[in-house]
């Protein structure tokens, strides 16, 4: 048994997790703005243009705050073969996800200036997959694979934003938003060969990384809104983000016992471990861009759209420790290291984005002055498809999967409060991915130095996602709400 092979792409410890921090478009900001697909950058004059398009609240009826703004998701993902043939795992994840939460001022003697603030989820992830393999070699040895990855993702965006209204139709707004994000991940992948002979030794191979980082960035988002009574549009640009301050933690360690050394005369046994705290930490947010309209079709009904383009952000590192590592025997890291191109770090963690255009369509039913309906369909492509990383350096974890949402719901006022509520549904079609682990065959070409990685798995997930939420007015509902 070549337990060797097997560590070479274990090295890698980039299993390819469906994290939805992979995804622009996963969170929305605002309830009727997430049930309408987010086709909200044209203005739906209520308290998502603190969002979207600050411009638009030049053009809200009136100031009003959002609180009990949350949705409650369930995420199934299921995985033919991820740990090789008939090896599948099928896991879910529930989280209560707190959605933009914020209020709009205006002064009535004066209305050219309004100001507005939010507080919202731009991304949040939670993943926990385990899974262990025992099965009998052909020579009555036992195989045991084990294998735990755990990561946790949040950022948070508070907003600051102020319209300023050029005439009755066309207004110009800006956000000055500060971005805390915060990252957890531990990753363990261990094969141990366990001899059906008492008088041998187990063979075994652990690899494990621990990191945990926050970060402060700064974002700016220019926009503009044209609004007429069965026409909107708006448009928003947010500058590349300015990283303030982060910190990260980070563990590494590879350790091999009773290696036959069949590569690279590595010595039989072999540990090579790192950490350190307090090390600078940076997380970039691309250049985006976004465009929305809004028609109406009768004396009732909306129909909104919007796109969003984001640019792709070039491999940079999040953080990357100077600590010295410990290795036993101590010239055992110089042959290891040979297996990692020259720019790879033992103890960086890097990070790159593909280029990403998403899309959604809205429909809206005004079915009398006190309640409507909602729907809408958005595209949520992940953006990490693009980036290639060298073998050996940690990365990310990140989805292959693309999602579609489907959304619905309904709003109305309740003692001159208006309350809304609704399902979404996000699926992911079947897609061939790339194995985590092959526990049934080592000598698989997912692991070694060379040939090209075999996509052998099948993946595909279901999103259900509840929204609730409710805006409290300081003055009385207005007439004209259409």
């Amino acid at each position: 048994m070549r337990i060797f092979v097997v560590i070479c792409g274990l090295l890698i410890c980039r299993g390819p997790l469906m994290a939805q921090d992979n995804h622009y478009w996963s969170q929305m900001g605002g309830i009727s703005a997430g049930l309408l697909g987010g086709s909200a950058i044209a203005g739906l004059k209520d308290n998502s243009s603190l969002y979207y398009n600050a411009a638009a609240m030049s053009f809200v009826n009136n100031p009003s705050i959002s609180i009990g703004a949350n949705t409650y998701r369930l995420r199934l993902l299921n995985i033919d073969r991820a740990f090789g043939e008939d090896l599948n795992t099928f896991s879910n994840q529930f989280v209560i996800n707190p959605d933009l939460i914020g209020g709009l001022l205006f002064s009535k003697k004066n209305d050219i200036l309004r100001f507005g603030y939010a507080i919202n989820t731009r991304f949040l992830s939670q993943n926990h997959t385990q899974f262990q393999s025992v099965r009998n070699l052909e020579n009555g040895d036992q195989f045991v694979g084990d294998f735990d990855i755990r990561s946790k993702t949040m950022e948070t965006w508070f907003n600051s934003a102020n319209s300023y209204k050029l005439n009755d139709h066309s207004a110009l707004g800006y956000t000055l938003i500060l971005a805390i994000r915060s990252q957890h991940y531990s990753n363990f992948i261990g094969t141990k060969i366990i001899p059906s002979n008492d008088q041998s030794e187990v063979a075994r191979m652990d690899s494990r990384i621990d990191y945990n980082y926050w970060n402060v960035k700064g974002l700016l988002r220019l926009s503009y809104a044209l609004d007429y009574e069965r026409f909107r549009l708006g448009w928003n640009v947010t500058l590349p983000s300015l990283n303030l301050f982060g910190r990260a933690f980070a563990k590494r360690e590879y350790s091999l016992v009773n290696n036959p050394n069949l590569l690279n005369d590595l010595p039989s046994d072999l540990v090579v471990t790192g950490n350190q705290e307090r090390i600078n930490a940076k997380h970039k947010y691309p250049f985006s861009t976004g465009l929305g309209a809004s028609f109406k079709l009768n004396n009732k009904d909306w129909i909104h759209f919007s796109t969003e383009m984001f640019l792709p952000v070039e491999k940079y590192s999040i953080f990357n420790s100077d600590n010295e590592l410990v290795a036993f025997p101590k010239g055992s890291f110089d042959s290891l290291a040979v297996l990692f191109p020259e720019e790879v770090t033992f103890m960086e963690l890097n990070d790159a984005a593909d280029f990403v255009i998403n899309f959604s369509v809205g429909y809206e039913n005004f079915i009398s002055d006190n309640w409507g309906i909602l729907a809408g369909f958005r595209t949520d492509f992940n953006k990490g498809k693009a980036p290639i990383y060298s073998f050996g350096e940690m990365t990310p974890n990140k989805s292959q999967l693309d999602i579609f949402h489907l959304s619905g719901g309904a709003w109305g006022y309740y003692k001159e409060q208006k309350v809304t509520a609704g399902l979404e549904v996000g699926l992911s079609p079947q897609k061939q991915m790339r194995q985590w682990v092959n526990f049934n065959n080592p000598n698989s070409p997912d692991y070694p130095l060379t040939g090209a990685p075999e996509f052998n798995a099948t993946a595909s997930q279901l999103i259900l996602r509840i929204f609730l939420g409710i805006e409290i007015n300081f003055v009385h509902k207005p007439k004209e709400i259409k």
